[in-house]
């Protein structure tokens, strides 16, 4: 029963001073939220004045690119996880399919001309999409779009899908991204990707290849970085390259500093030579090193390492293209972080 209802007859002075109390607390309630949503943006605008940051994670298990001559590269599945200073949000992206960042971000977004219907986006602060959303038409065990912003300094994605076309057959990709800020002297991106049970036109065959990145950005520090690249199960016209199992391929670093990583990864591969070697002569993949460019403005990307078939791009010669191919398991991160006022 609703305590304005009852008459001060049957409360009498007591009752009426209960029900008081019992409304104001209500009131308290009500009204805290709005107050703790006060205190958060408070906070992160001090926060945005003493430090400014960008960072983010992609992974893209299946990347066909070709020149155009800036190089589109879609992804199949795509995930992507995303935060930064500036106006200051976390935003996750995961999709079966993302025709490229020229195509989705920079004419069919903007456009309002198309909606990809395979993507889950979210946002944080909300801006109308919510801060976690999925998407699994066939179930927990098909296909699944999944992102989460849960702070403006987090974010998470994870997609999962397969593909059949004249190029290829995959039975599964997995891509899962995060991006975290620990709000003072630390950035965090991760990427992972996974191709399993994919069939090449060519006759090639990878039961699983998997590449993960792992990069923390201290402040003022160079980045360390994590990579795993592993292989195995593949055949070419039925015939074993790199076997399966315990019998692949696992090249590996952990925490290494950023300017090292190229050449500790040659290293690695140094010691799978032969291996590499069949896999070029045999069927139409290579391996694709990983890369780390440091900007003027202090920021790192690097690229995990990956596999690649790649051919010249004849027909678009002619207005700056120069390649086309495939790339598997396609993994880089991105970081940015200094402290506002100072050198």
């Amino acid at each position: 029963m609703n305590p304005a209802h009852i008459r001060r007859s049957r409360l009498g002075r007591r009752g009426v001073v209960l029900a008081a109390v019992a409304a104001l607390a209500f009131a308290a309630l009500a009204v805290s939220p709005p107050a703790a949503r006060a205190d958060e943006d408070d906070d992160f605008l001090a926060l945005q004045g003493q430090r400014a940051w960008t960072a983010y994670g992609d992974a893209r298990p299946i990347s066909p690119y070709f020149g155009t001559p800036g190089e589109h590269a879609p992804g199949v599945p795509f995930s992507r996880s995303y935060i930064d200073s500036t106006p200051g949000r976390a935003e996750a992206f995961a999709s079966f399919y993302y025709p490229s960042e020229i195509l989705e971000e920079g004419l069919l977004e903007t456009t309002g001309i198309y909606h990809n219907p395979t993507m889950v986006r979210v946002n944080n602060p909300d801006i109308g999409r919510g801060t976690r959303a999925e998407l699994a038409p066939a179930g927990p065990a098909g296909p699944r779009a999944a992102a989460s912003a849960p702070s403006r300094t987090d974010a998470v994605s994870e997609a999962r899908a397969g593909v059949a076309t004249e190029a290829a057959t995959l039975a599964a990709g997995t891509g899962r991204t995060a991006a975290h800020f620990n709000r003072d002297d630390l950035l965090v991106d991760e990427a992972t990707a996974t191709v399993q049970g994919l069939d090449l036109a060519d006759g090639a065959r990878i039961g699983n290849l998997t590449s993960l990145l792992h990069v923390e950005y201290p402040l003022q520090q160079e980045p360390r970085v994590t990579y795993r690249l592993s292989l195995s199960g593949v055949d070419a016209a039925g015939q074993t390259v790199v076997g399966a199992g315990a019998q692949g391929v696992v090249l590996a670093g952990q925490n290494i500093l950023a300017h090292e990583l190229v050449d500790q990864f040659n290293g690695q591969v140094d010691q799978f030579g032969k291996t590499f070697a069949d896999l070029v002569a045999r069927t139409s993949l290579r391996l694709v090193k990983p890369t780390v460019q440091r900007g003027d403005d202090g920021s790192w990307l690097v690229t995990g390492a990956a596999l690649e078939a790649r051919s010249d791009n004849k027909p678009f010669r002619a207005s700056g293209g120069d390649n086309v191919g495939l790339r598997l398991a396609w993994v880089k991160a991105y970081a940015y972080l200094i402290a506002l006022g100072q050198r």
